[in-house]
């Protein structure tokens, strides 16, 4: 079953690095864009964790409730 998705079924002289390399540029912009995602999450993490922190100390506190 074919679909938009699907690659068709190539000659079977096809070079092997030729296919490999079809593969790659597909997948590339997913890997790049996952470990873009995963900067992003341990950015904020590391954000959130500093906020915590400081919320958890008496000058922390007072700068966050002090701070209009």
């Amino acid at each position: 079953m074919l679909t938009e998705n699907t690659p068709p079924n190539n000659a079977p002289d096809e070079d092997p690095a030729q296919r490999d390399a079809r593969a790659v540029r597909r997948w590339y912009p997913l890997s790049f864009l996952l470990k873009l995602l995963v900067l992003v999450l341990i950015v904020l993490a590391i954000m959130f964790a500093i906020f915590f922190y400081a919320a958890g100390t008496d000058a922390g506190t007072k700068l966050i409730l002090e701070k209009n």
